[in-house]
């Protein structure tokens, strides 16, 4: 029983070690009532654990697509015009931004 144990225990080891940390960041603009400017900044960082760079970003373009989404029924609903999603940033372990430099494999080739 131990032994299946410390299998199962290294196992779970060896996954874990696979995975890769990036740091989604997503860039929102904030638009004053009062004035027609407005104030971009960036939310707090997300973390997404994947494989490679791919994985990342595809899990990132998903969670930005999808607060894009919920920002526009928010804007039809409410009215509400604050932190609607401009673009997002994804960063590697290096903390280089690696969102505008990820090439999707073609789908054709496969």
């Amino acid at each position: 029983m131990n032994q299946n144990f410390s299998l199962l225990l290294l196992l779970l080891l060896i996954y874990s070690s696979c995975k890769k940390e990036y740091k989604y960041v997503e860039v929102v603009g904030d638009k004053k009532s009062s004035s027609s400017m407005i104030n971009v900044r960036e939310k707090d960082p997300y973390v997404i654990e994947s494989k490679d760079d791919v994985e990342a970003y595809i899990s990132a373009f998903k969670r930005f697509s999808l607060s894009q989404k919920l920002k526009k029924d928010s804007m039809e609903v409410l009215g509400d015009s604050s932190c609607v999603p401009i673009k997002f940033k994804l960063f590697d372990s290096n903390n280089a931004d690696i969102a505008s430099s990820v090439s999707l494999p073609d789908k054709a080739k496969n």
